[in-house]
């Protein structure tokens, strides 16, 4: 996984570097991904909030609903979006409970 610049005291991993194949067909994902490279927040929780209506099994597109959420200091809908992806997989598990810390104590 690839790491970035982070002011947290622990690693932190990009969640972009979490792009499977099985995500390959599925423009949403992809263009979301795009949009959070860029920081363009609103375009990225748009493309992804119509993902998941359409796939709400997407584990992934949660994961990155909840980390969108959490760089705009919404604690509300990151935890919505991390508990639904932790309710669909565990991959993303350490990464959310780091997320989830930060925000804690930043509070």
């Amino acid at each position: 996984m690839k790491r970035f610049f982070s002011p947290w005291p622990w690693p932190q991993f990009c969640p972009l570097s979490c792009f499977r194949a099985s995500n390959a067909a599925r423009p949403n994902s992809t263009g979301a991904k795009l949009q959070i490279q860029q920081k363009n927040y609103p375009e990225a929780v748009r493309l992804l909030e119509a993902e998941v209506a359409k796939n709400p099994s997407n584990a992934e597109a949660w994961y990155l609903l909840g980390y969108i959420q959490s760089e705009q200091n919404n604690v509300e809908g990151m935890n919505r979006a991390f508990s639904e992806a932790q309710k669909l997989s565990q991959e993303h598990a350490s990464d959310i409970k780091n997320i989830r810390m930060y925000q804690w104590v930043s509070t």
